[in-house]
């Protein structure tokens, strides 16, 4: 638990000095596997209509965006981090940074961009 702490209060001082990159949490899903620095893969469509997902892709890869310009980056992670822990399914949190984004369907959704993994969270 400390190791998690420590690793979003090391995230919270990179996004205070954020060079207008845009960052997200993203739940990964049990086939995906990435490394720090890895480029994430893009996600896929939602159909509304049978629940379940599409075979369209998206441009990017959704997350739940985290507000670089809110005082409190450290609380805005650990939001980010509950509300994909409760939403979605799988083990393991990416954050995720990218240059640029597209607004996503969910509340706090975003599509991202060429998201780079810049960190990978365990649950345990």
């Amino acid at each position: 638990m400390k190791e998690k702490k420590d690793k979003i209060k090391k995230l919270a001082e990179t996004m205070l000095v954020s060079d207008g990159n845009y960052y997200g949490v993203r739940k990964l899903q049990e086939d995906e596997n990435y490394e720090i620095g890895d480029i994430a893969r893009v996600s896929f469509d939602w159909d509304y209509a049978n629940d379940c997902r599409s075979n369209v892709k998206l441009n990017g890869t959704c997350a739940i965006g985290i507000d670089v310009d809110d005082d409190d980056q450290e609380f805005e992670i650990e939001y980010a981090i509950k509300y994909v822990t409760e939403k979605y399914h799988g083990k393991q949190i990416a954050i995720l940074k990218a240059e640029t984004i597209d607004g996503g369907n969910d509340p706090g959704e975003v599509v991202m961009h060429n998201a780079e993994v810049i960190e990978i969270l365990y649950l345990q």
